[in-house]
């Protein structure tokens, strides 16, 4: 398979763990009662879903050190531009929603 399409397959299966995680999150909030300790789970949960450009970190990292691991280099590219390019937008809609206040 090209290179190019491994970068490109590589974004979009980032962009789906995105979505994969989002569900999660989403289920995980909904489920937690608010009160106690798990009030202080479901905010910290709450808040990952609407910074998704740095908890895509905690899975982001270790896909992209195995890429590298297996020198798998186009799929690595791919992950690290989809990463980049969520943490952007993610920074862009945090400045305008931040500005509205």
């Amino acid at each position: 398979m090209p290179e190019t399409l491994k970068i490109i397959f590589g974004m979009l299966i980032t962009f789906g763990l995105h979505a994969v995680f989002w569900t999660f999150a989403s289920i995980i909030v909904s489920v937690l009662p608010y009160n106690g300790i798990t009030s202080t789970l479901s905010n910290t949960v709450f808040w990952s879903m609407f910074a998704i450009g740095l908890s895509q970190l905690i899975y982001m990292v270790p896909l992209i050190l195995w890429f590298r691991k297996t020198r798998a280099y186009g799929w690595m590219k791919g992950f690290i531009a989809g990463a980049v390019i969520t943490a952007l937008l993610n920074g862009g809609c945090w400045l305008i929603f931040s500005s509205m206040l």
